[in-house]
This record gives C-alpha cells, structure tokens and sequence, in this order.
C-alpha cells in the first residue's frame, strides 16, 4: 500500500514537472511569435518590413529544424548523468541565452 501511495506521488511529481516543462516551452514560442514584428524591427534591417518579418520567422523556424539534435544530445546526457541534470542544465542554459539575446544591440 504505501509503494503504491509512493509511486503515486512520484507519477505526480513527474507530471507536474512535464507540463511545466512544455508549458515554459511553448511560452516561449509564442512570446517569440507574439513579438516577432517588434523582433524584426530592432533586429534586422528596415529597408523592407516584410522581408525583415520572414527573416524573423526564419530564425524561429531553426528552433524547429535544430530540435531533433538537442533532443538526441540532452536524452544521451540524461542517460549519462540523470534525467534532473540534463533537465537542470538545459533550463539554467536557456535561461541564460535569452537572458544574453535581451542584451543584444539592435540593427542600426
């Protein structure tokens, strides 16, 4: 009874922490889309709105393209050193490049 109420609590724990997870994921993704005109104004050149725009939405398009490989490193990594390392430094690895691209200057 009580490795049952344990195992529960765990399947708990770990269901909160998934949704959390892709929950700050797609956050993100649509804090990205939501501010792309304003993205590709400060960013890229504004010779033409429109293309700066697609431009902009191209760099979102390689967090797409570039997901399978850190999918196939982070999952190697939490293999190697567990599941709440690699989930950890990822987190504390994203944090820190947004962090870094709001210090960025803008496209003059």
């Amino acid at each position: 009874m009580e490795s049952n109420i344990a195992q529960n609590s765990t399947l708990k724990k770990v269901a909160i922490s998934s949704f959390l997870g892709n929950f700050i994921e797609w956050f993100d993704y649509a804090t990205y889309s939501y501010f792309a005109v304003v993205i590709s104004h400060v960013f890229f050149p504004g010779d033409d709105p429109s293309l700066a725009l697609m431009q902009t939405f191209a760099v979102f398009a390689l967090s797409f393209l570039l997901r399978p490989i850190g999918a196939v490193f982070w999952g190697s990594m939490g293999d190697k050193k567990g599941r709440k390392w690699a989930l950890s430094t990822s987190i504390f690895l994203m944090t820190g490049a947004t962090f870094f691209i709001g210090l960025l200057p803008g496209y003059l």
